[in-house]
């Protein structure tokens, strides 16, 4: 390792760490449903939570194919779109939880739910060129290495930020159970933990702002004739239907903190919810860096399988033992799948482009991924709502086994296989 790859792994694990603090601060599968809760969000709009995250995500990313087409000011580009696009949403759910004792329960949590939408939309644009970029960043020797040091410290980050908002929820809502306040000051801490990372990310080098020519605007025509390249790989379609099943049956995440804090689940507090949440970073911290070390050695498809076969684990658990013990330990193992998502499947995504435009084969998966990541978890809250999250449960553990069955027969290594991984530039 050269000294210009060990400055970018630094500065790379630094910002991650910083977004993983912001992250825990307004966890979404914590923080935002007990928020929404207490403003009497229905299970419709708990299970919304999750179909705005994953869709937001995946389904706009062929939008940043056409915005972020300049590989010189690829950069540039990608630091001044948070700050001018994303960041200032968490300003926003902020101010609306301030002014929420003015307002109607319904307009608040809309207005939550509304601006959660377009911080994850904007996250959406940017996140197949970000991706892209970090795959140029980093050689492909050490780049499962690269992904699971930054993930990882972006949980053990989330573990301290998971720790800080229920200590300040818990105290806060002991002197007035009525208020909200809090809310809006982890909003508040997490926007400004955002802009430190996204400023941590604006100097690592980048040899691609130093190259002689830019890469030329792309064509609608190219983008469809690599989407249709990478779509005719029958290994990459095989990776799709598993990671679409696997996604489907982990759609119920937003749930988890609502049956621990009803009856059923033990009725814990807001702030106990929140606190086994850390469980949530700590596994993922631990799944990132041991999947990315043992990917970078083996291949990443033995990860993707430790994460379905974890989902199938997790769902279980939640169905046999209520209280914090049974909370906590949901958490960590959906930290773990969350780890493998995280390192194994983009590096399989990553892997499995049979041409040099990554961000086509990025867009096309995602684009097939976020119809039904948007779709499952808008069907999970109807069932919760009408027939209990047990239920939804028991449906999410039966699809998660399927995947893992799915990807154990189906989906082979790409390493293994005669697979143009994509290392060098050119025109897209």
């Amino acid at each position: 390792m050269n000294s210009i790859d060990l400055r970018n792994l630094v500065l790379s694990t630094i910002g991650e760490c910083l977004w993983g603090l912001n992250a825990a601060l307004v966890s979404s599968a914590t923080v935002l449903p007990m928020l929404l809760r207490r403003f009497n969000a229905g299970d419709e709009c708990i299970g919304a939570i999750q179909a705005v995250e994953a869709g937001g995500v995946l389904l706009p990313q062929i939008l940043g194919a056409y915005i972020f087409h300049s590989r010189k000011k690829l950069k540039k580009y990608m630091v001044l779109w948070h700050f001018a696009t994303m960041i200032p949403f968490l300003f926003c759910m902020a101010g609306v939880v301030f002014v929420s004792p003015w307002l109607p329960d319904w307009a608040v949590w809309t207005c939550l739910l509304g601006f959660f939408a377009l911080f994850m939309v904007s996250m959406g644009i940017v996140a197949a060129a970000w991706l892209d970029w970090v795959a140029h960043i980093f050689r492909v020797e050490m780049r499962g290495t690269a992904l699971g040091l930054g993930f990882c410290g972006a949980s053990v980050a989330g573990v301290l930020g998971g720790l800080i908002a229920s200590r300040l929820i818990g105290d806060c809502l002991a002197k007035n159970p009525a208020g909200n306040e809090v809310f809006g000051l982890l909003y508040l801490l997490a926007g400004g933990m955002a802009g430190l990372s996204i400023l941590t990310f604006a100097f690592i080098y980048d040899p691609g702002q130093y190259q002689p020519s830019d890469s030329p605007r792309l064509t609608t025509a190219n983008l469809v004739s690599r989407i249709r390249e990478s779509l005719s790989d029958p290994n990459y379609r095989r990776f799709l239907v598993g990671r679409l099943i696997a996604a489907c049956g982990f759609c119920m995440m937003p749930f988890v903190a609502v049956y621990y804090h009803s009856g059923a689940g033990g009725g814990l507090d807001v702030s106990t919810v929140v606190l086994c949440g850390v469980a949530f970073t700590a596994g993922q911290a631990i799944s990132s860096l041991l999947l990315g070390r043992l990917g970078d050695r083996l291949g990443h498809r033995l990860g993707v399988l430790v994460g379905a076969c974890t989902q199938v684990a997790a769902l279980g658990w939640a169905l046999a033992m209520p209280g914090v013990a049974g909370c906590a330990a949901v958490y960590l193992l959906a930290g773990i799948v969350a780890g493998s998502g995280l390192v194994s499947h983009i590096n399989m995504m990553f892997e499995t482009c049979p041409h040099r435009s990554r961000i086509a084969h990025l867009t096309a998966g995602n684009l097939i991924v976020g119809a039904g990541a948007i779709l499952a978890p808008l069907g999970g809250g109807w069932i919760a709502a009408h027939h209990g999250i047990r239920l939804l449960f028991l449906i999410c553990m039966g699809l998660s086994a399927a995947a893992a069955v799915w990807v154990g027969l189906f989906v082979r290594e790409p390493r293994k296989m005669a697979v143009l991984s994509g290392e060098e530039d050119e025109p897209p």
